[in-house]
């Protein structure tokens, strides 16, 4: 325990030195710390890389673990510093609900509607998933009852997805790739002749996610959190990992460019900057590939463990 924040080293072994593993343990997340910030790690050298032919030029940097000692002194055991393997896990989204979404449409009566849908992605925008489409909603609230199902591969050292892929066809081995364990939530106006209307978004970083309103009432917006934040209003010290938490529920605020308030004047509409546009019911859930493989479910609300039709 440092300060008022707690670390969980992992893997120490008993026959290595643990005081010095856990100070370098605690110089790496240091940042963690209540008023602490980054620090370079003891031992660490970072080195910029040139070439003759392009002189002034940085090619990249290399880090290196240096160590001197006396050799007439005993030496003491090495530290293994092979990289733990991404481990596989599932990561599931049930949208529940959505309210007080923005009205982007008006139906022939002139009354102003949208045809409410939720869109999700872990990784990639092109993996995204959808909700089915809640028509003709008159008053921003949208009922869907439907599970999106996202594997993944994560590095719990580097708290980062980490993807393997080949970026070209002619490349012998495959590139790793990681990412931040970010998942974007967006709602959006379905359109049958045009182009679909964006009303809103949210990113939730699953490993500093705030903790989401219990009630659509209270779902707000903070103007102290980022915009790529989420909650309701907790902001960063009140911040929990999803991978240890495994499971919450509740409201999370989305925000967008609301340009579908008519103003009392004229009746134009009015573009009113960024500000929140609705609210979505989350349920989101993360288990391991063995703990997924024991307790499946079904995509949208199939079997196995099926959702009901929403009322």
């Amino acid at each position: 325990m440092v300060g008022d924040t707690e670390f969980e080293p992992e893997h120490l072994d008993p026959n290595e030195c643990q005081t010095e593993q856990l100070c370098l343990f605690a110089l790496n997340n240091f940042q963690r710390v209540t008023g602490g910030f980054p620090l370079t790690p003891e031992h660490v050298e970072s080195r910029s890389l040139y070439h003759p032919k392009r002189a002034g030029i940085e090619q990249g940097k290399v880090q290196l673990w240096i160590e001197l000692y006396e050799t007439s002194g005993p030496l003491p055991q090495p530290l293994d510093i092979t990289p733990h393997p991404p481990k596989p896990y599932e990561l599931r989204v049930i949208v529940w609900n959505t309210a007080d979404v923005v009205l982007n449409e008006r139906n022939i009566f002139g009354t102003e509607m949208s045809d409410i849908y939720v869109k999700c992605w872990l990784q990639e925008f092109t993996e995204a998933q959808y909700t089915d489409v809640h028509y003709r909603s008159l008053t921003g609230e949208g009922n869907f009852n439907w599970r999106m199902v996202f594997p993944f591969r994560y590095s719990p050292a580097d708290e980062m997805l980490v993807v393997r892929r080949r970026k070209a066809f002619y490349e012998q081995y495959d590139t790793e790739l990681k990412y931040p364990p970010v998942l974007t939530v967006q709602i959006w106006d379905n359109d049958s002749f045009s182009a679909d209307d964006f009303l809103g978004t949210v990113d939730l970083t699953l490993t500093r996610l705030s903790p989401p309103a219990r009630t659509a009432d209270v779902c707000k917006l903070s103007r102290s959190l980022s915009l790529t934040g989420s909650g309701s209003g907790a902001g960063e010290r009140g911040s929990f990992n999803l991978f240890r938490q495994r499971r919450v529920r509740g409201w999370f605020p989305v925000h967008g460019k609301n340009t579908a308030n008519i103003d009392a004047v004229d009746g134009q509409r009015r573009h009113r900057g960024i500000s929140q546009t609705g609210k979505v019911e989350l349920e989101l859930e993360i288990l391991s590939q063995e703990d997924a493989t024991r307790d499946p479910v079904g995509v949208g609300r199939k079997p196995p463990q099926l959702l009901p039709e929403p009322l």
